[in-house]
């Protein structure tokens, strides 16, 4: 894309979703009692992907970092059938991405006069994004199997900033100024989706040291 049209145009047509593996380090810590719930859970979590090629121009880089608190605002037993948890997370989330190709020749003429050089491009992608979820979900422990459902809603900020640039350098010849060197460059901002609500369900189930956890939304 060489004008700002183009390059917004090619930045709408990107995926909403764009799975890429992520390792992740959570640690949380639980409290019997707080206010008026009856256990707490707090966690934090923070997870990151470099993914840099130099060979190839291409770059992609990616960060998490987020906090939660989560609480039993009455737990299951003789006077509650299931569990009901309440819970507030925040989440920060940046990423970039770029991929730069190689000088290539390029020849030809132009208002009479021959030219010959090179030319590349340079693409640039980078985003930083902030999410605060509310979340509520009813569960009810079997022995070792626990089934849950729950609502989450989300409010978030940020953007995506997309760049992208036509590079190189000309030499006419015979023409009165014969050398040439540009930058054509575009640019689009694409704004985050502000409010999301999700349904979700699944299931839990405890083995002893192996859990192992199944859900859908």
């Amino acid at each position: 894309a060489n004008n700002a049209f183009d390059a917004k145009a090619y930045a709408a047509s990107l995926p909403d979703t764009l799975p890429l593996p992520l390792g992740l380090i959570s640690a949380h810590l639980g409290l019997t009692r707080l206010l008026f719930f009856e256990s707490v859970d707090v966690g934090l979590r923070y997870g990151a992907l470099d993914l840099s090629d130099s060979g190839s121009g291409a770059a992609l880089n990616f960060s998490l970092w987020g906090a939660e608190i989560r609480g039993n605002l009455f737990e299951a037993g003789l006077v509650s059938p299931a569990t009901l948890t309440l819970g507030l997370a925040f989440d920060q989330m940046s990423a970039s991405a770029a991929y730069s190709s190689s000088l290539a020749s390029a020849s030809g003429s132009y208002a009479g006069y021959a030219f010959s050089g090179t030319q590349g491009f340079d693409t640039q992608l980078n985003a930083k994004v902030q999410v605060v979820s509310l979340q509520a979900s009813v569960s009810r422990k079997f022995i070792f199997i626990t089934p849950y459902f729950g609502l989450v809603g989300q409010v978030a900020s940020g953007d995506a900033q997309f760049s992208t640039a036509d590079t190189g350098s000309v030499t006419f010849q015979g023409a009165p100024n014969s050398n040439a060197t540009g930058r054509v460059e575009g640019r689009a901002s694409v704004p985050v989706a502000p409010y999301e609500a999700k349904l979700g369900g699944g299931f839990s189930l405890g083995l002893g040291l192996l859990g192992i956890h199944l859900g859908a939304e």
